[in-house]
C-alpha cells in the first residue's frame, strides 16, 4: 500500500500523516505498510484502539445490550441490519421487534426497556389500560411477559384492575391461546398470563349481516354455543372478548362503517345496544353515536374527524360533530344506563330464545326477517331482550324460563317503564306476546 510521493530522496517526502501505516523510502519509492500499532481512533464509546488495515479501530466500550455510534461516539440502542445472518448473530437482551431510529437505521427494540416505557405513562398518565396491535405477529413470550410485567406493576401502584386486550384477527380456538394462563414462556413449562381480552372479530364479521337481515341468525347462535364447549363456565366467557360494530382497521370488508348507505339510524342504536346487552366487554367506536357513514377506497373514510378544528378530512374543518341530541346518541346512552344498574345484562349467562308468530309454533328465525331474542340470566334474574329486525312493526311470542317466570307474571320492559307485558303459558312452555316498532328494541324483566 502506497500513500503521499511515489517517489523519494527521504523518508520525510513519504510521510502519509496515517498513525497506521509505517513509512519508508526504499530504493527512491514510497512505501506506506500498514502496522498494528496502537492509536485513538477519536470516538468516545471505544477503547483499546489499535491498527489494522491501515485503519485505526476500537472496541466498544458500551454496556451490555447496546452499540457505540462511531458518528456521534455516544451509546445507544442495538444498531443491527435487516439481514438474516447479522440479527441472528447480534447479542441482545429480551429483543422484541426491528423498528427504525429518527436516522433512518433499523434498531433491535429491548423488551425490558419497552417496559419501562408503558409503566410510566400508565403513573404518569392515571391510565387503567392498554390495547396491544397485531398481536397475533408478537412472539407469544414476549406478549405475555410485557402483559405480566405491565399487570404486575399496576397492582403494585393500586390499579388492580388495569385491562389489556389485543388485536388478533383470527378465529375463537386461535384467540384461546393468547388468553389468560395460555402463553408458554420459551425454554420452560411455564406458563404466563398474557391478555384479558381480545377484540371479538368472530363475532364482528358476522354480527352486522345478521343485524341488517342479511345474513341467518343461525350463525350468530352458533357462536355462542361454542362458548359452552370452549370455556368451563360460558357465563365467563365474555369477559375475554371486547365487541365492535365499527373499528379504525376493516379486516376482509371494504372500507365502510356500518351506517355507510344505510337509510336507517335505529339500525345504529339496535346494533350497540346488542352491544350492551349481551356477553363481551362492549366497546363504541367514536362517531357510530353520531351516526358517521365514512366509506370509500381506504381507512380515511371509516377514521372521519369528530372535532374538526383548524384540520379535517370531508369537509369537517371548524365543524363539530358532537351532539349529545342526536338520537343514536340518546339511545344508546339510555340502554347504557339501563345496562349500569342490571348486574344480568353485565355478567349474566346468554341463551337466544325461540319465537313464534302465533303462540303456538315455535322455532328459531330461519332469516333476516325476525324478532331476535335472547335472555341474560344470572343467579334468580332473567333479563329478556329483543330486537326487530325489521323497518316495520312486528308481534312475536319470545320464550322466557320457566322457572324463572310463572303464569301472569309482569315483565317490564326497562326502556320504556309503562309497557308491562303478561308470561303467558303456551302449551308446555312459557311465553311473553312482544309488540316492537321497526328496528325496536325491549329489555325486559320482572320488576
Amino acid at each position: 500500500m502506497q500513500y503521499g510521493a511515489t517517489t523519494c530522496t527521504t523518508v520525510s517526502q513519504c510521510n502519509d500523516n496515517n498513525p497506521c501505516t509505517t513509512d519508508a523510502c526504499t530504493s527512491g519509492q514510497c512505501q506506506n505498510t500498514p502496522n498494528t500499532a496502537a492509536c485513538n481512533d477519536g470516538v468516545a464509546c471505544t477503547s483499546n484502539d489499535v491498527c489494522g488495515a491501515g485503519v485505526c479501530h476500537g472496541t466498544s466500550n458500551c454496556p451490555s445490550g447496546q452499540s457505540c455510534n462511531t458518528s456521534t461516539g455516544m451509546c445507544g440502542a442495538a444498531q443491527v441490519s435487516f439481514g438474516k445472518s447479522t440479527l441472528s448473530g447480534a447479542t441482545l437482551v429480551h429483543p422484541t421487534s426491528l423498528q427504525f431510529g429518527p436516522d433512518n437505521k433499523l434498531y433491535v427494540a429491548q423488551q425490558d426497556g419497552l417496559i419501562k416505557v408503558y409503566k410510566y405513562w400508565i403513573a404518569a398518565a392515571d391510565i387503567d389500560g392498554f390495547r396491544l396491535d397485531t398481536v397475533k405477529h408478537m412472539e407469544s413470550s414476549a406478549t405475555a411477559i410485557f402483559c405480566n410485567a405491565v399487570r404486575e406493576y399496576a397492582r403494585r401502584i393500586g390499579k388492580h384492575n388495569f385491562f389489556i386486550f389485543g388485536e388478533i384477527v383470527a378465529d375463537d380456538q386461535t384467540l384461546q391461546h393468547y388468553l389468560g394462563r395460555n402463553s408458554r414462556i420459551e425454554g420452560t413449562n411455564e406458563r404466563f398470563p398474557s391478555l384479558d381480552a381480545a377484540l371479538d372479530f368472530p363475532l364482528y364479521f358476522i354480527l352486522e349481516e345478521t343485524l341488517k337481515g342479511f345474513l341467518n341468525p343461525a350463525e350468530l347462535r352458533a357462536r355462542y354455543e361454542r362458548f359452552k364447549t370452549e370455556y368451563a363456565d360460558h357465563g365467563e366467557a365474555g369477559q375475554y372478548f371486547v365487541t365492535f360494530i365499527d373499528n379504525h382497521d376493516q379486516m376482509a370488508r371494504p372500507y365502510r362503517r356500518f351506517m355507510h348507505a344505510n337509510p336507517f339510524p335505529p339500525q345504529a342504536a339496535q346494533a350497540i345496544g346488542y352491544l350492551l346487552t349481551s356477553q363481551g366487554v362492549p366497546c363504541i367506536y367514536y362517531g357510530t353515536e353520531q351516526g358517521f357513514d365514512g366509506g370509500g377506497d381506504n381507512d380515511s373514510y371509516v377514521r372521519e374527524c369528530m372535532f374538526g378544528g383548524e384540520w379535517g378530512a370531508f369537509d369537517s374543518r371548524q365543524r363539530h360533530f358532537f351532539k349529545p341530541g342526536n338520537p343514536i346518541y340518546k339511545s344508546i346512552a339510555q340502554i347504557a344506563a339501563v345496562r349500569q344498574g342490571e348486574p344480568a345484562l353485565r355478567y349474566g349467562r346468554q341463551y337466544f330464545r325461540e319465537i313464534s308468530g302465533n303462540g303456538i309454533d315455535f322455532g328459531f328465525p330461519l332469516d333476516g326477517r325476525c324478532t331476535l331474542a335472547y335472555s341474560r340470566i344470572l343467579d334468580d334474574t332473567e333479563a329478556l331482550i329483543a330486537l326487530n329486525l325489521e323497518a316495520v312493526p312486528r308481534t312475536d311470542y319470545v320464550t322466557v324460563d320457566a322457572n324463572l317466570n310463572k303464569d301472569g307474571a309482569k315483565l317490564t320492559n326497562l326502556l320504556d317503564p309503562k309497557t308491562r307485558l303478561s308470561v303467558e303459558t303456551c302449551g308446555n312452555r312459557r311465553a311473553v306476546r312482544i309488540s316492537l316498532a321497526g328496528h325496536g328494541m325491549a329489555i325486559l324483566r320482572q320488576v
